[in-house]
């Protein structure tokens, strides 16, 4: 999949994560489990939460609603990144945030971390926002976030979208959802319904 294909579609989709360990936040709310090969992660099991499975590059888009969402997305790398080198995880940052200012040249506030992940290391994050794809007049912008997960040969990224306002309320659930993300054997549950 070519990097104007990928910017396309990162820009038409915001991601939602959740994660495993922070379910509890949500009280009694019941999950299901989204599966791709090595790839796992959980989103919530109603309340509006809807799977659609990708194709190619692009393994699954989770949607609550028409402006809040999860995009997952693979990508082959050349080269592997370690998650255990910091000055080359700190380049591999830049260079994805680079890569953001490319495919979605309308991106502001811009800006990136290595943040640590409990199951997986370190990991990228990239904030910025972006021209709504949803709101009904120009002008309208929503926050996204992009989490970069180096897998050896493959970059897993998950992407976070909605409104300012949405995204704040949303904000424990994306948290759960990428708290959820294992990357390993493949689950044994199959791909969520």
């Amino acid at each position: 999949m070519t990097r104007a294909l990928i910017g396309a579609l990162l820009a038409m989709v915001t991601a939602v994560p959740l994660g495993a360990g922070q379910f509890g936040m949500f009280g009694k709310t019941k999950t299901k489990t989204f599966t791709a090969g090595d790839f796992s992660m959980q989103y919530p099991d109603g309340g509006g939460w809807r799977l659609t499975p990708g194709a190619q590059d692009v393994l699954a888009l989770i949607n609550k609603q028409p402006d809040v969402r999860v995009a997952v997305i693979r990508v082959r790398q050349v080269n592997a990144v370690s998650v255990d080198d910091v000055e080359l995880l700190k380049l591999f940052a830049q260079l994805e945030a680079d890569e953001v200012r490319v495919d979605i040249p309308d991106a502001g506030d811009l800006g990136h971390a290595i943040v640590g992940h409990a199951t997986l290391g370190r990991i990228v994050r990239i904030d910025f926002t972006r021209p709504s794809v949803t709101a009904p007049k120009p002008g309208v912008r929503e926050r996204a976030q992009l989490f970069s997960i180096p897998a050896g040969s493959v970059l897993y990224r998950v992407v976070f979208s909605a409104s300012p306002r949405e995204f704040d309320k949303e904000a424990p659930r994306f948290a759960a959802m990428l708290d959820s993300v294992r990357i390993g054997k493949p689950a044994s549950q199959g791909d969520a319904p």
